[in-house]
């Protein structure tokens, strides 16, 4: 019996290092990227620090109630009674010279400004093992990679899957001109061309299009001038 309980333990624990080692789980940094990282201002004691109080859990009920209420508490309104309306464009005959802004669901969009392509936190695919975990609602799970333009600047907010996907990422990558994430997340690319920058900072009345323009041309993006795709 001791051995049949030790094999399903040795097999579990075979499994789940199998698992988080695939290559859409990103590596831990190394090289030149973790000495970026540390030499970062607000990288201290082993770890990135927030320049204000950060609490991760703002609901009284702490981490364990909050949990709880998550997995065993009311399903009611967590989701569309029905599939959410939607309209799907042509992105591909989408002129530069027009503004435009395309919501695809939670935290992914494609913004056009003033000529410059941005697309942000693209999740466009849903298959294993993502799906195993969350599922887009219906309605926002239209589009596909292959339904994006070229891309100016990529831009990845921060590593949770719900805003880097790996599958989407790669199919794109031969079609951006460049990507910008946090210096501390890991995009599972093995690009040159991407960029880990500290948040960038608009002063207010300074216009949306130079603002953007500003961070833009900062990390290297722009419209007429592209250093083209080194991934």
């Amino acid at each position: 019996m001791s051995a049949i309980l030790l094999s399903i333990v040795v097999l579990l624990a075979a499994a789940g290092i199998a698992f988080v080692n695939q290559r859409s789980f990103g590596r831990l940094p190394r090289g030149e990227r973790l000495e970026r990282i540390r030499r970062s201002p607000n990288y201290r004691d082993g770890q990135f620090r927030n320049l204000h109080p950060t609490p991760q859990m703002t609901s009284d009920k702490g981490f364990a109630g909050s949990m709880w209420g998550i997995l065993f508490g009311s399903k009611e309104r967590r989701e569309p009674a029905s599939a959410l309306p939607v309209l799907k464009p042509d992105l591909h005959r989408l002129e530069r010279a027009e503004d435009a802004l395309v919501w695809f669901g939670h935290s992914s969009y494609l913004l056009q400004l003033d000529g410059v392509r941005l697309l942000v936190d693209p999740v466009l695919t849903d298959k294993w093992p993502m799906s195993l975990f969350f599922s887009p609602f219906k309605g926002t799970d239209v589009f596909s990679p292959e339904d994006m333009p070229d891309i100016d600047c990529l831009i990845v907010t921060h590593d949770h899957w719900d805003h880097l996907d790996y599958r989407t990422v790669m199919q794109l990558k031969e079609r951006i001109g460049r990507g910008i994430s946090s210096i501390g997340d890991s995009i599972p690319t093995g690009s040159s061309n991407w960029i880990g920058t500290r948040a960038a900072v608009c002063r207010t009345g300074s216009g949306s299009t130079a603002c953007l323009r500003a961070i833009f041309q900062g990390a290297g993006c722009s419209a007429t001038v592209r250093s083209g795709p080194r991934f």
